[in-house]
């Protein structure tokens, strides 16, 4: 939620635009004096944009621009003057002030003023957001979609611990992909990463798979096996499909989370072991707490950070940088039948909804290549009918909807924007409070209830 602080020692005035910006959906924060504001900008919660009166009873807010962007939320400033627009403007520019308002102008001037500091400070943290994931090592991930950038920030802000992660998403988002690099990011990077394929693994043999045996301990158990879990020892464990564990070895697993130790089947004693765990499905596994099928003490166990990968139909230009990507490793891979990618071919590629995802693109592109084998460029020519065809009809459907495109509704595109900032700040508020709840609801300063209800909203719960 962006914060913005007013900095006026008029109380008529400062009313009028602490109403302007909650209208807007903002936090609005009021200050009479400067040494306040400074103090409040210097706070644990950051301020955004400082509305701030060049008179005050404690000096010259000129002076503070400078003490005022130097504090850790470095915000945007916009000078109240009751100047004219020329003496304001000018100084302004020398201050290095965002913008400029005079007293008495329209709400209209101050309101479009204010949006445009709010859109300049989103780009810009977005920006910085990219820039710190940069610092990640994204494994292969390739993308700048936002979604992926805020999947690819939290998994930066979880590598460095040892907390339980859970990755969702459709079938082929790319869940092993992150948990890899989760895995390879982590203060065990260098040691083993063990996947459990849930699914594939028969449940009458999940229990031994997973925690071994003793000799003995059934019909064809010849030799004592350690089980996945104690090849991951040291390193990450990691449950795909976690929503196939049959009912029984949920309550064993979550015992083995709770104390690091587990019994072999048929051994006569326990065994330590340390791991850090990373989950993923494709499934609702809340739905599934309500069908009675997924332990819910489970579910927190395992939950204890989220991270939601987008789908690629909703990933915009991502798709032509895949491609793309996947192209230049065919070419390393083959540098006697290096292919590029036509600009019909991608636009043919983005308008196919990809139900298979990321992995379905990298068949399709797989396909592609093959067949293009006496061109060195791709066309649609080399793509699968289902694509090609695909992409007529939408052309179609585009053309008969084309008059009628407009933009959408103030409240839809708020409600939108609102919904971005206020999933950043309570995924962010979570991992600066190591998921400790009541610290979280004490530093959001909300009620238990809104707090929750802001959590199962943004699907942090």
């Amino acid at each position: 939620m962006i914060r913005v602080l007013i900095i006026d020692d008029e109380p008529a005035w400062s009313e009028t635009l602490c109403d302007l910006v909650e209208e807007l959906g903002f936090l609005a924060f009021t200050a009479s004096r400067l040494e306040e504001g400074v103090h409040l900008t210097n706070a644990p919660d950051s301020i955004d944009i400082v509305l701030l009166d060049v008179m005050l009873p404690d000096g010259s807010g000129l002076d503070a621009i400078q003490t005022l962007k130097a504090s850790s939320s470095s915000p945007e400033i916009i000078i109240i003057t009751g100047k004219s627009s020329e003496e304001a403007a000018r100084l302004a520019l020398e201050h290095q002030a965002w913008d400029y308002i005079t007293k008495g102008a329209s709400l209209g001037g101050i309101r479009l003023s204010l949006m445009r500091a709010v859109d300049y400070r989103r780009k810009k943290r977005s920006e910085a957001q990219y820039r710190q994931t940069a610092t990640f090592d994204r494994g292969g991930i390739v993308g700048k979609d936002s979604g992926l950038i805020r999947a690819l920030d939290l998994a930066a802000k979880a590598a460095p611990t040892d907390l339980p992660v859970l990755i969702t998403g459709e079938t082929g988002t790319g869940k092993e992909l992150m948990s890899r690099a989760l895995h390879a990011n982590s203060l065990r990077g260098d040691k083993p990463f063990i996947v459990v394929d849930c699914a594939s693994l028969p449940s009458s043999l999940m229990e031994s798979e997973l925690f071994g045996h003793a000799k003995g301990a059934f019909t064809g158990a010849d030799m004592a096996k350690d089980g996945l879990v104690y090849m991951a020892h040291g390193g990450t464990l990691f449950l795909d499909e976690v929503g196939e564990l049959p009912h029984h070895v949920q309550q064993k697993f979550l015992r083995l989370l709770h104390v690091k130790r587990y019994r072999p089947v048929g051994a006569a004693s326990e065994r330590d072991v340390d791991f850090r765990l990373v989950a993923a499905t494709n499934r609702n596994l809340e739905a599934m707490v309500e069908e009675g099928v997924f332990r819910k003490d489970l579910l927190y166990r395992i939950k204890a950070m989220a991270i939601d990968l987008p789908p690629l139909r909703t990933r915009g230009e991502d798709i032509r940088l895949l491609a793309q990507s996947f192209a230049r490793e065919w070419s390393q891979q083959h540098p006697n039948r290096a292919k590029e990618c036509s600009e019909e071919f991608l636009k043919t590629l983005e308008a196919y909804d990809w139900p298979g995802n990321v992995r379905e693109l990298r068949n399709v592109m797989g396909t592609a290549l093959a067949l293009a084998t006496e061109s060195e460029v791709l066309f649609p020519i080399h793509l699968p009918a289902h694509v090609r065809i695909h992409s007529v009809d939408t052309e179609k459907t585009a053309e008969k909807e084309e008059g009628s495109k407009r933009p959408p509704s103030w409240r839809s595109y708020r409600e939108k924007e609102l919904g971005d900032i206020e999933y950043q700040y309570f995924s962010n508020l979570l991992v600066y409070t190591s998921y400790d709840k009541h610290l979280a609801m004490e530093i959001a300063d909300i009620s238990r209830a809104q707090f929750y209800r802001m959590l199962k909203k943004c699907g942090l719960a």
